[in-house]
């Protein structure tokens, strides 16, 4: 299907010029933020939660945001799509510092760029029933407490950690710090049940994002469930014994993980798909239908 994309809320055909991209300082620089947001049935999943994240973050990094101007933007993407007879895949914000010129420095004044594209949905939903094969990747983030939590544009080290593999026995890739200390999946945030049956999900003030699931999972559906969980550091030790681990983004929703394998590709546990990922897909579902 051709690509469908829009800039600052107006759409570029098959064919339209991206000139005005060439002086953008995330093109030039990664100086900017990003959000996936699940499109199914003409409606966006989460898109509220998402588009707080962006405003929120975007400060951050030294872009002064207009939320109004960025939601405009989104639902004229949107309603693009439904002229078109589109209604299912996903969508794409990207948020940029626009125009800058040449430099590291940035203009006193940012006009900043809202980019928004489509594409189709993976093909491989049904790991959210089926549970996945997961890989350690050896490449360790590096610790940086400005940036953390942030979705920023600058995702080279997610790019090298899921090069690390090309089979399609894993679905995804564990990543660690450069203490070892586990902080998320390449494309995923994770929750491990340990052998005495309390959660944990990894701590992310050092390294990592602070997912949109993730953080509707901490404040509501574990609550709802009665479930307990903490944010804590975990080594692989743990995670080695852990007794239910799945991980979680906007796209995929909550996804079971059945095996754990080292970077040398050799077995370290495994798992059934446990009673309460089920109760957390079940809880997931019944507020947003459109996740498996």
């Amino acid at each position: 299907m051709a690509l469908f994309c829009s800039i600052d809320g107006n759409t570029l055909n098959a064919g339209s010029s991206f000139d005005d991209l060439a002086d953008d300082r995330g093109l030039a620089y990664g100086h900017g933020l990003f959000e996936t947001i699940l499109y199914s049935d003409g409606k966006t999943s989460l898109s509220n939660k998402h588009l707080e994240r962006i405003c929120r973050d975007a400060p951050k990094i030294g872009i002064s945001v207009d939320s109004k101007h960025v939601q405009h933007c989104l639902e004229q993407f949107l309603q693009s799509l439904l002229d078109n007879a589109i209604y299912n895949g996903v969508v794409k914000i990207i948020l940029t510092a626009g125009a800058g010129g040449r430099g590291y420095a940035a203009p006193v004044e940012l006009k900043p760029s809202v980019i928004c594209t489509f594409s189709d949905l993976p093909s491989d939903l049904q790991h959210q029933r089926q549970g996945i094969a997961v890989r350690c990747c050896s490449y360790r983030l590096p610790i940086n407490p400005p940036l953390a939590g942030i979705k920023h544009l600058n995702r080279l080290d997610q790019i090298i950690a899921r090069s690390e593999w090309n089979t399609p026995d894993y679905s995804e890739g564990l990543v660690f710090d450069t203490e070892n200390v586990l902080v998320e999946a390449v494309s995923a945030n994770v929750f491990v049940r340990q052998a005495k049956g309390d959660w944990l999900t990894p701590n992310i003030k050092r390294a990592g994002v602070n997912g949109v699931m993730r953080s509707l999972l901490l404040d509501e559906l574990f609550s709802e469930c009665g479930i307990t969980v903490k944010v804590a550091d975990i080594n692989l030790q743990q995670l080695n014994l852990s007794q239910e681990i799945f991980i979680c983004n906007s796209i995929r929703g909550i996804v079971p993980v059945t095996s754990i394998y080292s970077n040398d590709d050799r077995l370290q546990n495994t798992m059934p798909i446990g009673k309460d990922t089920k109760m957390l897909q079940t809880s997931l579902k019944t507020i947003y239908p459109q996740y498996l």
